[in-house]
């Protein structure tokens, strides 16, 4: 279902947004069984768009840009397009309605790819207040605080950790293997696989919306 169609709050190119696997299972081993936002350009292919530079219009400046995360010395962002390729194509299809959804039967992962603050706030929140839980992330804390009640602040250092949350948000830290954990953060739940949680059955990703403690995980090597 398209629930958006129109500028980016980013960088005012056209951009669509794009909920999936509202009945039908996620199979993403990792998340488990979520309803997937997908931000994408409008007019240009996933992958294209960041070969070219033009997913700015819902990566915005993400330092994990594969574009740009070389040269700030970081792993790039791991989502393969892939999937968001074939959510694209059938946009172009037309295999998509146009809607609102106001109640969900699982949880929601917020930003399959792009990310959320490149959509109007008032609509993704009316997302999460449908789903029984949610997740989400965002690279764009410094500008979005009124994201903090939905979204944990993506942050690649202690520096950047401290800093989001003297602005009010939980944070999700990508931090060197073997580095320890700083004070008031636990590891991700799923990075722990003799445990075998999923996105879906943890929750813990949702902002202010929850009450825990940050949370933090080893970079892939």
């Amino acid at each position: 279902m398209i629930i958006y169609g129109g500028p980016s709050m980013l960088n005012g190119k056209p951009i669509v947004a794009i909920l999936t696997n509202i009945n039908n299972p996620s199979v993403n081993t990792k998340t488990g069984d979520m309803a997937q936002l997908t931000a994408m350009p409008k007019a240009i292919k996933p992958s294209t768009a960041i070969k070219t530079g033009e997913d700015d219009a819902v990566c915005g400046d993400c330092n994990r840009r594969p574009s740009t995360a070389k040269a700030n010395g970081l792993k790039p962002c791991y989502v393969n397009p892939r999937a968001s390729n074939s959510i694209h194509r059938a946009y172009e299809r037309g295999s998509y309605n146009t809607g609102t959804v106001t109640q969900l039967n699982k949880p929601l992962r917020l930003g399959q790819w792009g990310e959320p603050t490149a959509i109007p706030y008032d609509i993704v929140k009316a997302l999460v207040d449908g789903a029984p839980k949610s997740t989400g992330y965002t690279h764009r804390w410094r500008e979005f605080p009124e994201f903090s009640s939905i979204c944990m602040a993506s942050v690649d250092s202690e520096e950047e950790r401290l800093e989001a949350n003297a602005l009010g948000f939980r944070t999700y830290r990508v931090r060197d293997e073997g580095a320890p954990l700083m004070d008031g953060e636990i590891a991700c739940p799923e990075s722990d696989k003799a445990r075998n949680i999923q996105c879906a059955d943890c929750g813990l990703c949702a902002g202010m919306a929850v009450k825990a403690k940050d949370i933090s995980i080893e970079a892939i090597p």
